[in-house]
């Protein structure tokens, strides 16, 4: 796809079919790099999970709209704390 003249190229990560329960959405892991089919290797510069069953069901405006959300994907390794601010006292 081309945003402002420059190729993005769209591929699905992953996805989850939803499940049984009632209210369970089917979900896509969508990566996103900037670039054309070519260009687009290693890990994605922007991804953003989002509801789908595959690229087919969404509209070029979705697209456009799920890029416009997306963020640079979170390193694995990296750890994260569990509190934003831990040394933060608590009022009671």
């Amino acid at each position: 796809m081309d945003v402002d003249g420059r190729p993005w190229t769209v591929r699905v990560l992953g996805r989850s079919e939803g499940g049984r329960r009632v209210g369970s959405a089917p979900l896509m892991l969508l990566g996103f790099w900037q670039g054309s089919v070519a260009e687009a290797h290693g890990d994605p510069d922007r991804e953003l999970l989002t509801v789908g069953r595959g690229l087919a069901t969404l509209s070029p405006v979705e697209l456009l709209e799920v890029l416009a959300r997306a963020r640079a994907p979170v390193d694995a390794d990296e750890p994260r704390p569990f509190f934003v601010d831990p040394g933060e006292k608590r009022r009671r």
